[in-house]
């Protein structure tokens, strides 16, 4: 069955992308002027504040090496540290009984699911200004290995 003439008279929907406002280019010169009047930072430094990312939201790969396992209730807690910082969380996790679950993290409450999921355990994070050396501890802290 030859569809062209049901097609023919479709167009792609072109959206404009607004364009990228002053302020905030006014707010990075703000701030290079002001560090080259305090003197604290040299030229090649203020050099990648345009290249620098003023978002604040992180995502943060957390991986298991081969033999370690971790409970579901040190997960729990884990998560629960980081209060509303913590957006969502997801992964999946081969636990201290060696069964996979997916474990889904959202608005403080979590969800275990038994999965079939044959790859490496990992658990991503994405949240607001966590410090990613302090998770990446706490991380080790968990996680232990079986010999």
């Amino acid at each position: 069955m030859n569809m062209d003439h049901i097609f023919s008279d479709l167009r792609p929907i072109v959206r404009s992308v607004p364009a990228v406002q002053r302020k905030t280019f006014k707010v990075i010169e703000s701030v290079r002027r002001q560090q080259n009047s305090q003197g604290e930072h040299s030229h090649h430094e203020n050099d990648h504040l345009e290249n620098k990312s003023f978002s604040r939201v992180q995502t943060i790969a957390l991986h298991f090496a081969e033999g370690a396992s971790t409970t579901a209730k040190q997960i729990d807690r884990f998560l629960k540290q980081w209060g509303k910082s913590l957006l969502p969380a997801k992964g999946y996790l081969v636990l201290v009984d060696q069964t996979c679950k997916l474990v889904q993290f959202a608005g403080n409450r979590i969800v275990w699911q038994p999965t079939g999921y044959p790859g490496p355990s990992y658990l991503v994070l994405i949240g607001i200004d966590l410090d990613r050396d302090r998770v990446n501890h706490e991380w080790a802290k968990i996680v232990s290995y079986s010999t």
